[in-house]
């Protein structure tokens, strides 16, 4: 005689459903918490006169739960407002960047962590790479070098915080959301909007200068630098932007959508033609023969029609730009410029061999680098004009020595082993396809170039500069090849 035996759906055990209540009570708990502090704040601000940082406080809940289903939005708010907060003069605007550029960044990848922490949000986090353990390592390094070589360490943890900290954090969200169909939504106007903004801006500095807030006028009648005050995070920005313009419309059918995207890239390169930086100048070619190879028929197309047209259009209308480039190239002021560099380049090579491993300390070029400096040829630095480092890399040497400079660096040969074996994976046409990635290259060897004739003073550059490294280490490190 047989048996039917009817299984029963499981029940928690008893022990299990007072964890579960005890656990809901806690959070709730938390939350009530919270909930009574930031209320406590906000009304502690408003008495203060600290009126739109008591609003932002109170919006915060809301904002920490949208950024921790929507993470992306993190880097879409960042790339959208922070050019535009570079340069502040009172203190609300103060304020916002700190929201910005400051906080931003770090508590969107902290959400995302910790989320993915408790599991709270089905994500798979990647595993960590190479890169990743590159930039911990210089990190860590570097906050050492902070604390035991530079006299005024508070400060300078400060500046490491908003030029290393903060784009090694945007690199993060960009490692661990892409590659999405969402970001990617976002990232194509984005771009856009960067490279029509930023040029715009650049072209009124010229023609309407009043038109601006006194903020970004600071190189006003000698260069376009956008919201940026910087030629070199001008242009690097404006190629960022300009290519992923490109890239976009050369997979869109022909009509006048393409045409538009098309002239927003040439937009970019005007941008880049009006920066007057020589170094930008060859940035920019530079850009174009990759953009050329990438895409031999389109782009030669473009050329072919439009190398005469730009031809007419400068000897009639741009006479006076072009007079100023050619001052820009050929001037006893310009040579003067490019040649006072030299000494400075000398202290840098000084500095670091007389400490190759771990250098001077971080942020330390400045304290040292006269003792260093002497004759270059016919060539010496004024001794009333303290003049800076224009190269990054030297001077990265000199500070951090060959470990910290290695490790700072590791991530871009890395990165480019794995971008070859990831090539034949990726798709031929479409998006995320083998042309994104060489354009995001293009992008990085764009401020390699820069970074070799100008500092990157403002941190919205290195920001960039992370950020599109992030894209390039989420595409070559994913399992995903389409989107």
């Amino acid at each position: 005689m047989s048996s039917q035996v009817q299984i029963l759906p499981t029940a928690y055990p008893r022990s299990r459903s007072r964890q579960l209540i005890s656990s809901r009570a806690f959070y709730t708990l938390v939350i009530s918490g919270a909930i009574t502090g930031l209320a406590a704040m906000a009304a502690y601000l408003v008495v203060q006169g600290d009126w739109h940082l008591a609003v932002a406080l109170i919006f915060l809940p809301a904002a920490l739960i949208f950024l921790q289903r929507y993470p992306y939005l993190g880097i879409v708010a960042w790339l959208l407002l922070a050019p535009f907060l570079m340069q502040t003069f009172t203190t609300a605007e103060r304020q916002i960047y700190w929201l910005i550029h400051r906080g931003l960044a770090p508590i969107t990848l902290g959400i995302m962590v910790v989320s993915t922490a408790l599991r709270i949000r089905a994500r798979e986090m990647p595993r960590m790479r190479l890169p990743e353990y590159a930039m911990l390592g210089y990190l860590l390094i570097s906050v050492l070098s902070i604390l035991l070589q530079n006299p005024d360490p508070k400060q300078t943890l400060i500046r490491f915080y908003d030029a290393v900290v903060i784009p090694m954090c945007l690199y993060g969200i960009v490692r661990i959301t892409m590659p999405s169909k969402a970001f990617v939504r976002w990232l194509i106007p984005l771009a856009i909007l960067i490279t029509v903004t930023q040029a715009g801006i650049g072209i009124l500095s010229w023609v309407r200068p009043g038109l601006l807030p006194s903020a970004w006028l600071n190189y006003v009648g000698e260069r376009a630098t956008g919201s940026l005050n910087s030629p070199s995070v001008y242009t690097t920005t404006l190629v960022f932007g300009g290519l992923l313009t490109w890239h976009t419309s050369m997979n869109m059918r022909r009509g006048w959508k393409r045409s538009a995207l098309t002239g927003v890239f040439l937009l970019m390169v005007y941008g880049i033609f009006i920066s007057y930086s020589r170094a930008s100048w060859l940035m920019g070619g530079i850009m174009l023969a990759g953009v050329l190879l990438i895409y031999p028929r389109s782009m030669s197309r473009l050329l072919f029609a439009l190398v005469p047209l730009g031809l007419i259009v400068g000897a009639i209308f741009l006479q006076d730009q072009l007079a100023w480039a050619r001052q820009r190239m050929q001037s006893e002021e310009a040579d003067n410029s490019a040649l006072s560099r030299l000494p400075v380049l000398v202290a840098a090579y000084r500095m670091f061999q007389e400490k190759p491993v771990f250098g001077w300390g971080y942020d330390n070029f400045d304290l040292y680098d006269r003792r260093y400096q002497g004759r270059f040829g016919d060539i010496v630095n004024p001794v009333e004009k303290d003049l800076t480092s224009h190269n990054v890399y030297m001077t990265l040497l000199a500070e951090q020595g060959a470990v910290g400079a290695g490790l700072y660096l590791a991530p871009i040969p890395i990165l480019l082993w794995h971008s070859l074996r990831k090539f034949r994976l990726l798709p031929k046409q479409g998006w995320l396809s083998r042309r994104l990635l060489w354009l995001l290259w293009l992008v990085v060897l764009a401020f390699v170039i820069v970074n070799n004739f100008a500092p990157m003073v403002v941190v919205f550059g290195l920001g960039m500069y992370w950020l599109t490294l992030g894209l390039i280490a989420a595409i070559v490190f994913s399992r995903k090849v389409e989107i």
